[in-house]
């Protein structure tokens, strides 16, 4: 049995290593109350027998977006005080305290609405750590300039009728929600943040409502959806029977999940003119010679379903192309093969579009050998004045995807601006620390300005 000797001093709160993701110094409350300790975990996915999913959200300073996946957790069933019923996830994680090593359980769970990301219970500590609640606790310092960036470049006090608006967000501190919120209130508006994974649709004849937590949610003049990649389907449902309802959506449903669909969103950009690169789609084949030699060594490889720059492989030669083609094939994956825009050296260009206009553009740039410039995977971004092509591409994107609010994503080529994607959700975080433009107010404009119009119908026509 261990004695006080060989026990390790920690205050209330401390810092800890996860050991073989990448995270180091992550901010933790230790709590000798709570049984078991707890991470905060986003786009949690079970699927055939495996668990995937991101440590912390958007928004978060250490999320990166990359995906993990693991075969080995267990299931338990989590009762609130309120005696709610859930099912929850455990996993076992090598984590470093003090210097001390060990391996542990966490539930896997969103901790958005906490102050610090992951939890250290009882049974982590037990027998290994002496905790002294008199220790100074670590400035968590996220925390603090969070706060003081988010409520500042907001425009205040406008003389426009009082709105009710829900954000449909999973995440409510993250950055963009939160930014949103602050912008509503400041222009004198209701905000109200809705889980939309909570929610559920009562279809009946001349009477569509959604319910959220027990009630149903009515008044609403107008809906922000934040939809993540991870739950597409269903929250395109929720914002399509908002639509039934008559309540105004920034984006239509139609157009979310067009967006989060890569090879039928290049179909249409090509279609409306939009250059693209050359793209071949693919599921399983054997003329994978064939595929190789349209597009030609290096190219891009991706999964026709990621985001954040997930999914994502350089092939530099047809000996690489070829496995990872056949890789992919073997799990059974659509993917997308693309040209590699040499001359873009690792950057590309958001361009954030509100109602038909680029409110604000940033370059963003790959750090390193890492020819993927998202800030997801830790690119860096500066603020860029787009040409006069670029931002015409930007604004013929995003009207050929039908998004009246998107970032529009383009490399520069030796044949002009080249669109990548179109996001139908775009994180504010980053371009409004680069370019410092308030595009929070700008989306609550949008809404002020179009609310209560009869909206155009989509002409997309897939």
């Amino acid at each position: 049995m261990a004695n006080k000797k060989q026990l390790t001093t920690i205050g209330s709160t401390t810092e800890i290593d996860f050991v073989g993701y990448g995270f180091s110094d992550v901010p933790a409350k230790v709590d000798t109350g709570a049984d078991r300790s707890s991470v905060w975990v986003s786009d949690l996915e079970l699927e055939d027998e495996e668990l995937s999913f991101s440590f912390f959200d958007e928004g978060h300073p250490l999320y990166s977006g990359k995906r993990v996946t693991i075969k080995e957790f267990e299931k338990t069933i989590i009762k609130s005080s309120t005696g709610h019923r859930e099912q929850r996830f455990r996993a076992k994680f090598k984590i470093k305290i003090n210097e001390r090593t060990l391996t542990t359980y966490f539930t896997l769970s969103d901790r958005s609405k906490s102050t610090y990301p992951v939890l250290i219970g009882r049974k982590t500590i037990a027998g290994k750590f002496l905790v002294d609640v008199s220790k100074d606790e670590p400035e968590y310092s996220h925390a603090k300039s969070m706060n003081k960036l988010l409520t500042t470049n907001v425009t205040k006090n406008v003389d426009q009728p009082h709105l009710k608006v829900g954000i449909l967000s999973r995440g409510p501190s993250n950055y963009s929600t939160k930014r949103l919120v602050y912008a509503l209130q400041a222009r004198g508006h209701e905000a109200i943040v809705v889980n939309h994974a909570e929610c559920y649709v009562d279809i009946e004849q001349d009477n569509p409502d959604v319910r959220y937590r027990g009630e149903d949610i009515s008044g609403l003049d107008a809906i922000i959806p934040r939809i993540g990649s991870g739950i597409t389907r269903y929250g395109s449902a929720i914002v399509r029977q908002f639509e039934m309802m008559g309540v105004f959506t920034v984006a239509k449903s139609i157009a979310i999940e067009r967006s989060r669909n890569k090879l039928r969103s290049l179909q249409l950009l090509s279609k409306s003119g939009v250059g693209i690169p050359k793209t071949i789609f693919s599921r399983e084949t054997d003329a994978v010679d064939d595929l190789i030699e349209q597009i030609g060594a290096p190219m891009v490889i991706k999964v026709a379903q990621g985001t954040h720059g997930r999914g994502v492989v350089l092939a530099d030669n047809e000996k690489s192309a070829k496995s990872v083609i056949q890789a992919f094939y073997v799990e059974k994956v659509s993917i997308l093969l693309q040209e590699f825009i040499k001359e873009a050296a690792g950057e590309d260009i958001r361009a954030f579009v509100i109602g038909g206009k680029v409110v604000a553009s940033m370059r963003r740039k790959s750090l390193g050998d890492d020819f993927r410039s998202n800030i997801h995977q830790g690119g860096t971004g500066s603020e860029v004045k787009l040409t006069a092509a670029e931002r015409k591409t930007a604004i013929k994107a995003a009207k050929a995807m039908g998004l009246d609010v998107c970032g529009i994503d383009m490399v520069r080529s030796e044949r002009g601006p080249l669109v990548l994607e179109a996001n139908s959700s775009p994180g504010l975080q980053g371009i409004e620390q680069i370019t410092e433009h308030d595009i929070a107010t700008a989306i609550v404009q949008f809404i002020e300005d179009n609310v209560g119009k009869k909206r155009r119908k989509d002409t997309v026509g897939a």
